[in-house]
């Protein structure tokens, strides 16, 4: 099949186009998004070292460097560009609320499984090469505010992501076959965290998060689990973090006096490990229950990779993912 048509009215100015330029035209607007994103990024790096240096990682201004140039410039641009590609959204459906907490619990697994591996692979790589790759994420999150952590991570960062690597790219691609839009959209969002500690368990949970919109077509679950485990990561594990470093073995009265919190934190912990548990059976369960859609134009199998990798914009995309990778490497 050498073109697609519109699969839904489409925007004026959206013409027909062949499959490949579909996901030529979502690579180049990852790839825009993602090289404005890293410019801006270094002159706000530049400009925060001169006018503020002793702001430091964590600090608002790091912060404001760190996400203004991607918010308000980089996802504007990638939206606008993202427009011009035919789209079609799910047919919506409601989802229950037991359902949801069992969604939840997947995701607390695949949570956790995911940063075990990823965590695992740094600890290997660092000892291969005699020093330790620091997770800048953490950095930022444990020498920041709560607030701030809420504010980016909990309430700003789920909401576009989810608009980003959920509606946009599966409205886009779930013609060509939902389980390709599935994966597809949980390895790019993935890849895009530019890291391995983060790479594995975003994976996981954009796969899932996917499949939830798939079924659904409603954005606003996989938004409000995503805000959930953003929550626990960037809120609750740096505030347990706070409560265990202020605790003093040597001090039997400091250890009184932390007594309680430290007992939320063991259950905490506790609770954390059964969801975990729970989670990993729960995907195990229902991995076999999930069902995808061939789609209206769906790819051949020996066609799907150089179809959706083998174009200008998806190889910029990934080159640009490369140079992130070995950045946070070195």
């Amino acid at each position: 099949m050498d073109e697609i048509g519109v699969t839904a009215a489409p925007e004026p100015g959206i013409k027909i186009i062949t499959e490949k330029q579909c996901f030529s035209r979502i690579g180049m607007a990852y790839f825009v998004m993602t090289a404005i994103t890293i410019g801006l990024q270094l002159v706000g790096g530049v400009v925060l070292v001169l006018a503020a240096p002793e702001a430091g990682v964590g600090s608002w201004q790091f912060w404001a460097a760190s996400f203004i140039p991607m918010y308000c410039v980089a996802v504007p641009v990638c939206i606008a560009m993202m427009r011009r590609v035919p789209s079609r959204a799910p047919e919506t459906h409601r989802l229950g609320f037991g359902r949801f907490w069992v969604c939840l619990l997947m995701c607390i697994g695949i949570m956790y499984t995911g940063n075990l591996i990823g965590v695992c692979l740094m600890n290997l790589v660092g000892a291969l090469r005699g020093a330790p790759v620091d997770s800048s994420l953490d950095l930022m999150l444990e020498n920041s505010s709560l607030f701030m952590n809420f504010l980016v991570t909990v309430l700003l960062a789920p909401a576009i992501e989810e608009l980003l690597f959920r509606k946009l790219l599966i409205d886009r691609t779930r013609q060509f076959g939902e389980g390709l839009a599935v994966v597809l959209s949980g390895v790019l969002f993935g890849l895009f965290h530019g890291n391995f500690y983060q790479f594995f368990y975003a994976c996981g949970l954009g796969i899932l998060l996917a499949y939830l919109y798939v079924r659904t077509g409603r954005l606003r679950y996989p938004v409000a689990l995503h805000m959930i485990i953003n929550f626990m990561g960037a809120v609750i594990a740096p505030l347990v973090l706070r409560v265990t470093e202020r605790l003093d073995l040597e001090d039997p009265a400091a250890v009184l006096q932390v007594l309680p919190q430290m007992l939320w934190v063991s259950l905490y912990g506790f609770a954390i490990l059964g969801s975990a548990v729970a989670g990993v059976v729960l995907v195990i369960v229902n991995i076999k229950k999930f069902r995808v859609e061939a789609g209206e134009c769906p790819l051949p199998r020996g066609r799907r990779f150089g179809t959706v990798f083998g174009n200008v914009g998806m190889i910029l995309f990934l080159v640009s993912i490369v140079c992130m990778f070995v950045f946070n490497f070195i």
